[in-house]
């Protein structure tokens, strides 16, 4: 079993691999959300268990590879979890010390998803950690995870559950967890609404346009970010526009309620390609605007979130 990224690959792990795992998982560091960090025992009964799992699921916990040395650097992969006395599929990850904050965890765990959702029957997928591990909550939040469950337990004290659906990831969705607002309110909900398109990227983006003009909407400014960076001295050569669009009517009430949503405005709209595919999204204006805590606003917010949904679908 081989899983390759653009920068990594992930492989059933082996007796051989002890050395390379034990810096992980002995690691005080690294272990600092866990009740310990493990002695060669507990390191060598871990290999041997996903060994097992390996031959009774066909899947487990994976060594993750760079791919341009072949250096072991973490562990990546799927297994089936206890949470909230439930069973169920979680991707785990655990990138060595000195490699981690390089997107490297990020990228296997999204490597593991797509495969999970593409070679088992599960319709849902997560990630579970102790509350205050604020690294691993970004990487389930940058995998696609949205949070959906808090829960007491006695090894953690809180435990934290992200969650993605099959579905959403066929939308090519992206979940984004909002820990709090300015007022300390906290608020679970996808930030971020994004799809997948089989157009091309400029019918992509002449469409939207015209399906924002057909619903009120205007676009008061457009973003090229390969022209724009071009013609500063960088290399992107891909696709990608920023909108920036408004509905008058809609902005004028709002505005008139709370001075303070002209932070948030104009709405977000963007249009680009990612691995030969063209994606269309938007930060989603109901989630923003609720944390203003205002709850006049959020009608008026939900209307424009249910249009400019309607506007990517038009365009999908």
């Amino acid at each position: 079993m081989r899983i390759e990224t653009k920068r990594l690959f992930l492989r059933e792990m082996t007796e051989q691999d002890f050395d390379a795992l034990y810096e992980i998982w002995a690691d005080p560091d690294t272990m600092r959300y866990y009740p310990a960090p493990l002695d060669a025992a507990g390191v060598q009964a871990w290999i041997a268990k996903n060994r097992d799992r390996y031959r009774v699921f066909g899947f487990g916990g994976w060594a993750v590879c760079l791919k341009e040395t072949g250096e072991l650097i973490g562990a990546c992969g799927l297994t089936m979890q206890r949470i909230q006395e439930k069973i169920l599929p979680e991707i785990g990850y655990h990138i060595r010390r000195d490699k981690q904050r390089c997107g490297y965890a990020k990228e296997a765990a999204r490597a593991v998803r797509d495969w999970t959702f593409t070679h088992t029957p599960f319709l849902r997928v997560y990630s579970y950690m102790k509350d205050t591990n604020i690294p691993s909550r970004k990487t389930a939040v940058a995998w696609g995870g949205k949070q959906v469950h808090t829960y007491p337990d006695e090894t953690n004290g809180t435990t934290v559950v992200y969650a993605m659906t099959k579905e959403a990831w066929q939308k090519g969705g992206n979940g984004y967890s909002i820990r709090t607002n300015p007022m300390g309110k906290e608020y679970d909900m996808d930030i971020i609404y994004k799809v997948k398109t089989d157009k091309s990227f400029d019918n992509a983006l002449a469409d939207l346009k015209a399906n924002l003009g057909e619903h009120a909407f205007g676009v008061l400014w457009e973003l090229d970010f390969r022209e724009t960076l071009g013609k500063k001295g960088f290399d992107f050569n891909r696709n990608y526009r920023v909108l920036e669009v408004c509905n008058p009517e809609k902005a004028h009430e709002i505005l008139h309620k709370e001075s303070e949503v002209g932070f948030f405005l104009p709405c977000k709209m963007v249009v680009y390609e990612e691995d030969d595919t063209v994606y269309l999204g938007m930060l989603d204006p109901s989630v923003i605007i609720k944390m203003l805590d205002n709850p006049e606003l959020h009608g008026i917010a939900e209307e424009v979130e249910k249009t400019l949904k309607t506007v990517i679908e038009e365009t999908r």
